[in-house]
C-alpha cells in the first residue's frame, strides 16, 4: 500500500516524480514490505535473482504444468466470484 501510495503522490509533487523518474531510470524498484514496515528501495537484478532463487527452491515450490495452472487459476478465480458476493 505503501508503495502504491508514493507512486500517487508522485504524479502531483515534483519532488516525488523526479524521485520516481531516477528511480525508474536506474532500473530500482519500490517494493511494500511485509509486516507493515514500509517500503523498500531494491534494484531490480537483485529482486530478479531473489525470485529465481525462491522459485527454484525445490522444498518449497513445485514446477507444475500448464494444464494444473490454469485448473488452479480458475479455482482462484471461482473462489473470488464466491467471496465477491
Amino acid at each position: 500500500m505503501a508503495a502504491l501510495q508514493l507512486i500517487l503522490k508522485a504524479r502531483f509533487n515534483p519532488n516525488l516524480r523526479v524521485l520516481w523518474q531516477e528511480l525508474q531510470s536506474n532500473s530500482y524498484l519500490v517494493l511494500a514490505t511485509d509486516k507493515n514496515l514500509g517500503i523498500a528501495v531494491v534494484s531490480k537484478a537483485w529482486y530478479i535473482s531473489e525470485c529465481t532463487n525462491q522459485l527454484s527452491n525445490k522444498s518449497v515450490c513445485k514446477q507444475i504444468s500448464d494444464t494444473d495452472m490454469i485448473e488452479r487459476a480458475n479455482q482462484v478465480e471461482r473462489c473470488i466470484k464466491i467471496l465477491s458476493h
